[in-house]
């Protein structure tokens, strides 16, 4: 798994996808004990990206002490459906394929009847798992749709979001990625804002997600 989690290729690959140039592949891979019973089978982080976003000073206590992108892995993960753990890595890949912008886009919630939506991380992880299905790769929501029926898991959700706001306006999603990059969360909401039929397409999913 360690070995997947170090080969750029497919992280080259989704960056084509997301029409991205530059890509930031994971440079160190390691198991973090700490991902233990939460339910977080992995996770990316671009240390640069989050430099850039909140400054150096800013920086989490809890990032390692490196500059280079890494990949955290849940050690359950050695024990789960190889091609299950598989799926989960390259998930965590094509988050280096994305273009920057991710960290903007986390802070981006949508305010419904139903709830709060948080809609920049539907877009994000939402973005990651249509991606890997655009090269024909299965990504983990398709997996979590196998045992839990389809749409129960998160990410299931954000998958089917994403390929809605793409029916409505091919192309947006990595618009609003860009737009977040350079403007932050209020210019990537602008964009957001003008996506034909988005209240209706919000409001379904909120009410969907607030039942499982």
């Amino acid at each position: 798994y360690t070995k997947r989690a170090l080969d750029t290729s497919l992280t080259a690959e989704m960056a084509a996808v997301f029409g991205n140039d530059e890509p930031a592949p994971a440079k160190m891979v390691f198991y973090d004990e700490s991902l233990r019973g939460t339910g977080t089978y992995a996770y990316y982080v671009n240390p640069k990206e989050i430099a850039e976003r909140y400054g150096d000073r800013n920086l989490p206590s809890s990032l390692l002490d490196t500059t280079v992108p890494y990949i955290g892995l849940n050690p359950e993960l050695k024990g789960m459906q190889k091609d299950f753990a598989h799926s989960v890595i390259d998930h965590e890949k094509a988050h280096g394929a994305q273009p920057k912008g991710k960290l903007a886009m986390k802070g981006i919630h949508a305010y419904t009847p139903f709830g709060v939506l948080p809609l920049g991380e539907m877009l994000v992880e939402g973005w990651a798992e249509y991606g890997l299905e655009r090269k024909g790769r299965k990504p983990p929501s398709r997996y979590f749709d196998e045992i839990y029926g389809h749409g129960k898991a998160a990410y299931s959700h954000f998958r089917d979001f994403v390929y809605e706001v793409e029916e409505q306006s091919p192309g947006i999603t990595r618009q609003i990625m860009r737009a977040a990059r350079r403007g932050g969360p209020n210019a990537a909401i602008r964009l957001i804002e003008g996506i034909p039929n988005i209240e209706n397409i919000v409001t379904k999913y909120a009410c969907s997600m607030r039942k499982n």
